[in-house]
């Protein structure tokens, strides 16, 4: 009886991404939503209907639009389930986040004529276009008086996968579970049970296992930001302080520390449940065997659905296995978002996250220091497929001669990696200092940046083969390598034996292979500074090199027994040139090998004077225009201006939000193609998104200008805000002057400026500002470390210039007052209704009130007493009359009597008020 979607996601608590979707359901404890992180955007669609049965007059839903990307929802009916060609009701835009007692959500009542009825939702340009829906209720047939039918949360229809339960669709109306207050192990040991609410109070030993065994819907918190830490004095195999089996748990606002696995999960171990980590820490956590082991913070096997959203791992660590923080085994739809992971490390793969035969997405993460054999941040090992956008690797390093990928390591396994930034990452004694193929594997990388890596071979990126049949691809879209370098050859990017790569409008700048290291055994020394290929095949395309220095020769790219396809595409449709033509043509510093011999070569990479057009614009023709033709407006071009191709032909014009007008379903009752085309071109264009988006409501938002008067950005020069155990960490990539906006809570703050890693830019080029809505109130230059404070969207210099703050909002109440005012209202309205009822009841109530006059009149008084009566009648009558007039006295009194008397007609009651009371 639910609604069928393939697309929508059901969830609990917040969303896997900042300022867009609800921090928790409508009513009871779960809503379905589109998820729009990457890849989902741009426009992508989502759609869920379902077949009532019978004709649905009315339908009311809450849905919730906070983003500032959001797109436009579409609720569409149907007679037969195959053509929806009736749109009920729709909206669009970011409708805000609320306030404290609606959180966002907003109601809709609609009425209707259909037996079928379809939510169809089309995302915006970026992530935060999150939409969800709850609380929907229909009313279904014709009747006179038709009761509502409760609809539930839909279900979301997957491929069958093995569930110890199915999931209840929550109820029409909310579920109240009372809360339970812990503050000693044993209290919580025993408060965790199915549907329980566990609210830790304060810091907790925890001196056995926790065993969380088919435990469905529970719950554990804490409002005081309470830390779990392990004595040690015990032992598990699995879960140092907490095993998870076969269970649903939500935990938010709580710290794990300390805790030691023998083989898998230092602090926590999860096998084949629902987990979700929301705002939590895990710090010192670490597994102590091999194999398969790993995981020193969190070890999931198997497992439905794993969410780890706004938490920290904090020198966690695997010594002898896999994940110095997280290790996911054989699990599929594990979202990880907005964590940072600190000074996390393996001995073996991934020093934070390492992962096999695994599905799961890495967004808006940073990984700061962490260290592995194989994968200084993530390992992908066989059968994963990652999918990693909008993240940082700062400092993270592979550590020995036979891993590699400072940043990220792939073996047999897929990536997908996205608008991510690789800072100072290297291998010092191995391959790839970002990132490193190996066997088997494909990647695909765009809108990135790889600055001051090192490696011995391939400084910013390393994809090799073994043999014929082991091939691994890599594709590069968009991406800069800058100031990245090698002890021998491919200071950017080295592609090696049996391997594919596409270069596809990327730029190289200030990349080298200072050094003559001929004889080396990974190969030909000081070659190659932007790329070295080497028994490989290499497509050049559209990308620019500049100021690259190679020892020996190939200062752009060094070509040995491999084949290589130079293309600069210029005179394409979709190119435009701002002057110049676009016959002039931008070569690559090339060297070649043949024959024993060193030969210079040409490889035209690029248009010297020309470009792709811009975004929101076109050009169909291959001629030399000077400017491109706009979009239609209300119509957008999604790209990112690198791709010819995107910009070709006006039908790459397309509405940033298409109402889709039709929907078909197929035999499978799971199912649903949807069209793109829009009802109607609107009359107005879209408006673009804030870039800076808004902030969760106990957070303002502060913004920190960075400046470097060198012009090269602050290199392996950081800022980390720590408050607690949040960490935020950034630095100025490249340039003069860059700016990042920061999500602050009121409080304290210690603000830290320094080298992550042997400095190669001038600490004295390094300056800052940071903003508040009245101007800097804090500034500096060079490194240095320094104390702030928050409070309503201000910043001051030092702890005691704030004002005093509430480090927790006012509870809620749980209940209504348990008395009524005694009084009533001194004013009552000054108009009376025009008609009456033409019969009475035809029985008398049983008890009556005592205070009643024993007649009533028949007429009322055409003038009103002066005086009040000083007393009330204390009997009650006996009968009472069997009509009323139908019409009213044309003259109404002006005034009504506020206590009745026994004899109406001699008393008069104070005059009216002539403005309505206040309600109480």
């Amino acid at each position: 009886d639910s609604w069928t979607t393939s697309t929508f996601v059901r969830n609990s608590g917040t969303t896997s991404s900042y300022n867009t979707g609800p921090s928790s359901a409508y009513d009871g404890s779960y809503y379905v939503y589109a998820e729009t992180s990457y890849p989902n955007y741009p426009a992508a669609s989502f759609s869920m209907y379902r077949d009532f049965g019978d004709t649905v007059t009315e339908v009311s839903f809450q849905y919730h639009m906070y983003g500032d990307s959001m797109g436009t929802v579409v609720l569409q009916g149907s007679a037969d389930g195959t053509t929806y060609d009736t749109t009920l009701w729709s909206k669009s835009g970011n409708q805000g986040n609320g306030d404290t007692d609606d959180g966002g959500w907003h109601r809709a009542v609609v009425s209707v004529e259909s037996q079928w009825l379809a939510f169809l939702y089309t995302g915006g340009s970026s992530y935060t276009g999150d939409f969800a829906i709850d609380s929907v209720e229909v009313v279904v047939g014709w009747s006179p008086s038709p009761q509502p039918t409760i609809s539930p949360v839909p279900t979301v229809s997957h491929p069958p996968t093995a569930s110890p339960r199915p999931t209840p669709n929550p109820s029409s109306l909310p579920t109240e579970y009372p809360v339970t207050s812990v503050a000693t192990f044993s209290a919580l040991s025993s408060a965790i049970a199915t549907d329980a609410r566990i609210n830790v109070v304060n810091d907790i030993t925890v001196t056995a296992v926790l065993s969380v065994d088919n435990v469905y819907n529970l719950q554990i918190y804490s409002t005081t930001g309470a830390v779990l830490t392990s004595d040690r004095s015990f032992s598990n195999s699995a879960g140092g302080m907490i095993a998870i089996s076969n269970a649903d748990v939500t935990f938010t606002g709580l710290g794990f520390a300390s805790g030691s696995a023998m083989y898998r999960g230092g602090c926590m171990h999860a096998a084949q449940s629902t987990l979700v980590l929301d705002r939590t820490s895990f710090a010192h956590c670490q597994s102590n065997d091999g194999g398969d082991a790993g995981g020193g913070g969190l070890f999931v096997l198997g497992g439905y659905a794993t969410t780890v959203a706004r938490t920290t791992f904090t020198s966690c660590s695997s010594p002898y296995g896999n994940g110095g923080a997280i290790c996911l085994y054989y699990t599929a739809g594990t979202t990880i978002s907005g964590t940072n992971f600190t000074r996390c490390a393996s001995d073996y793969n991934g020093g934070a996250i390492s992962s096999t035969h695994s599905t799961y997405t890495v967004m808006r993460a940073v990984f700061t220091s962490c260290t592995s054999m194989g994968g200084g941040g993530i390992n992908a090992r066989t059968g994963s497929a990652a999918t990693i956008s909008d993240t940082r690797f700062i400092s993270c390093s592979a550590t020995t001669t036979n891993g590699g990928g400072g940043g990220i390591a792939q073996y047999s396994s897929t990536a997908t990696v996205a608008s991510t930034e690789f800072i100072g990452c290297t291998a010092g004694q191995g391959l790839g200092g970002g990132i490193f193929l190996q066997e088997y594997s494909t990647m695909d990388v765009s809108a990135s940046s790889f600055t001051s890596c090192f490696a011995v071979i391939g400084g910013g990126a390393y994809v090799r083969g073994s043999t014929a049949g082991s091939t691994s691809s890599l594709t590069v879209t968009g991406t800069n390598f800058n100031r990245c370098w090698t002890n021998t050859s491919g200071g950017g990017l080295h592609v090696d034996w049996y391997s594919t790569v596409y270069v596809l409008g990327a730029s190289f700048s200030s990349c080298s292979a200072p050094y003559d290291n001929s004889a080396e055994a990974y190969g030909p020394g000081g070659y190659g500074a932007g790329i070295n290929v080497y028994y490989a095949i290499a497509y050049v395309l559209g990308t620019t090199f500049d100021s690259n220095y190679a020892k020996l020769g190939g200062n752009d790219i060094y070509n040995y027994n491999s084949a290589l396809d130079c293309q600069a595409n210029c005179l394409d449709a979709g190119m435009y040139m701002p002057s110049g033509s676009c016959s002039s043509v931008g070569s690559a510093d090339y060297m070649y090998y043949s024959s024993g011999s060193d030969l210079s070569g040409s490889c035209d990479s690029y248009c010297a004077s020309c470009s792709v057009c811009p975004a929101d614009t076109y050009f169909e023709y291959t001629s030399a225009n000077s400017i491109c033709d706009s979009c239609p407006a209300g119509k957008n071009i999604f790209d990112d201006g690198l791709d010819a191709s995107k910009h070709d032909e006006a039908d790459d014009c397309t509405y940033p939000t298409p109402a889709p007008t039709t929907m078909t379903t197929t035999a499978s009752p799971t199912t649903m193609t949807t069209t793109a085309s829009p009802t109607s071109t609107p009359t107005t264009p879209i408006p673009t998104s804030n870039p800076t988006p808004d902030c969760p409501n106990d957070e303002y938002r502060y913004k920190l200008i960075m400046h470097d008067s060198g012009g090269d950005g602050w290199g392996s020069i950081a800022y980390t805000i720590t408050t607690g155990d949040t960490t935020l960490s950034g630095t100025l990539g490249h340039g003069f002057y860059g700016v990042d906006y920061l999500c602050l809570e009121d409080g304290e703050h210690e603000f830290i400026v320094a080298a992550t890693s042997n400095n190669t830019v001038a600490a004295s080029e390094v300056s800052f500002a940071f903003d508040d809505s009245v101007g800097d109130a804090l500034r500096g230059n060079g490194l240095m470390s320094d104390v702030f404070t928050t409070s309503g969207g201000e910043i001051y210099g030092t702890p005691s210039a704030a004002p005093s703050f509430s480090p927790h909002p006012s509870p809620i109440p749980t209940m209504l007052p348990t008395t009524l005012p005694t009084t009533v209202p001194t004013t009552l309205p000054t108009t009376l209704p025009t008609t009456v009822p033409t019969t009475l009841p035809t029985t008398v109530p049983t008890t009556l009130p005592t205070a009643l006059p024993t007649t009533l009149p028949t007429t009322l008084p055409t003038t009103l007493p002066t005086t009040l009566p000083t007393t009330v009648p204390t009997t009650q009558p006996t009968t009472v009359p069997t009509t009323l007039p139908t019409t009213l006295p044309s003259n109404l009194p002006t005034m009504l009597p506020t206590m009745l008397t026994t004899d109406l007609s001699t008393t008069t009651p104070t005059p009216l008020p002539t403005t309505a009371p206040s309600p109480t």
